[in-house]
């Protein structure tokens, strides 16, 4: 067996372009997916148009992926969770109660609806626009650089 042999059905890794942190982003979203990586095991990732910045190392126009793992549940779904919040027009630090009872139980759903599943699922929030400020933190557990996405509405629902 040769080094080359079965390169014709080898696959190309996808690089991801991420949001710088100390900024912010209005953001056009294109697709939403579950991928598996090798070494990290799943994440949740968002592909979008940037629609307005303050970073002009991102450029109105360019696209850019949010990438959230999903090795720490707990992370990953309150992660999600303000994410669809803001695109639905929830503040969760003000509207928390108000989200869980009106778009809580149908969450799931939501989330499931959202994924393009190797482009043929309905990717339910493609076109939606959502601001996100993003912030340079540590992780907790390893002291790692780290950018927090904080997810807000375009607008407040009323």
């Amino acid at each position: 067996m040769g080094i080359w042999d079965g390169i014709e059905k080898a696959e190309i890794t996808k690089r991801g372009k991420y949001l710088s942190a100390g900024h912010k982003f209005t953001l056009k979203i294109k697709k939403c997916d579950i991928i598996s990586t090798r070494d990290k095991g799943d994440a949740f990732v968002v592909d979008f148009d940037v629609v307005d910045t303050t970073d002009p190392n991102h450029p109105v126009g360019a696209e850019r992926n949010w990438y959230q793992s999903c090795t720490d549940k707990n992370v990953f779904q309150g992660a999600v969770k303000q994410f669809v919040a803001a695109i639905y027009g929830y503040d969760l630090s003000t509207m928390k109660e108000r989200f869980d009872r009106e778009v809580g139980p149908s969450l799931a759903a939501i989330c499931e609806a959202a994924l393009c599943k190797d482009g043929k699922g309905s990717n339910s929030l493609a076109g939606q626009v959502v601001k996100v400020s993003t912030v340079a933190i540590k992780t907790q557990k390893r002291g790692m650089d780290f950018t927090r996405h904080d997810w807000e509405p375009v607008a407040l629902r009323p």
